[in-house]
């Protein structure tokens, strides 16, 4: 069984993200025994005000738009459990890295799993400069068509001192910023403005839900 493991902020989880999801399943040859571990960092991002729990309703309520694009499972792993805010804020204070915690318990639940991490460009180039013990794990690099260290990712993986070689998927992903989207929705910015970004089902849910929309109460009171 392969896992392939996808760490990030996902504040919001936009069609970025999917596209991501849907273009290594492919690379890899994904296939229905296969899962797709998204797994959030905790800590939310500053300016948002969305809690753990809702960042991952939003990235289930995106994962089932795309399970017809693949045939592998998208599961939500949250490594510390359900934490509470004070557990969530001790984890901001000390500065930790979550994804030591994950990934060491995602291997222990599928012992005989087959694992592969995405990452993007620069942050595969951040453990090459740093000659992080995280290379020696089975690592996809994703890079968008025209983007500018293409050719730094292409010489980093031909660095003949890599223990494993990473596999570079290069494509046209949407490109998607979760910080447009909430600077879109705290600024009162329509479903329109940001269609490319994130589903309708998302946008009602987060506009439901009251999240990003700080500015719009500040203007209110």
């Amino acid at each position: 069984m392969k896992i392939c493991i996808y760490p990030g902020g996902f504040d919001p989880f936009h069609k970025g993200h999917a596209d991501v999801i849907v273009q290594a399943a492919a690379a890899l040859q994904m296939g229905k025994e296969d899962k797709f571990i998204v797994v959030p960092d905790p800590r939310c991002k500053e300016g948002s005000n969305s809690s753990l729990e809702q960042r991952n309703r939003m990235i289930d309520i995106t994962a089932a738009e795309i399970r017809k694009k693949i045939k592998s499972e998208i599961k939500v792993f949250n490594p510390y459990g359900h934490v509470t805010e004070d557990e969530i804020s001790d984890i901001t204070a000390s500065n930790s890295s979550y994804m030591k915690v994950a990934v060491p318990r995602i291997k222990e639940k599928y012992p005989d799993a087959d694992f592969h991490m995405v990452m993007g460009a620069d942050r595969f180039l951040a453990l090459k400069e740093r000659g992080s013990g995280a290379l020696r794990e089975n690592i996809v690099v994703v890079t968008r068509e025209g983007q500018s260290d293409i050719d730094e990712v292409t010489n980093a993986v031909a660095d003949e001192t890599l223990v494993k070689k990473p596999v570079v998927i290069t494509g046209k992903f949407q490109d998607a910023s979760a910080t447009a989207v909430r600077q879109n929705i705290s600024g009162n910015g329509g479903y329109d403005e940001i269609r490319d970004l994130i589903s309708e089902n998302l946008y009602k849910f987060i506009i439901n839900q009251g999240l990003y929309q700080n500015r719009i109460k500040e203007e209110k009171q």
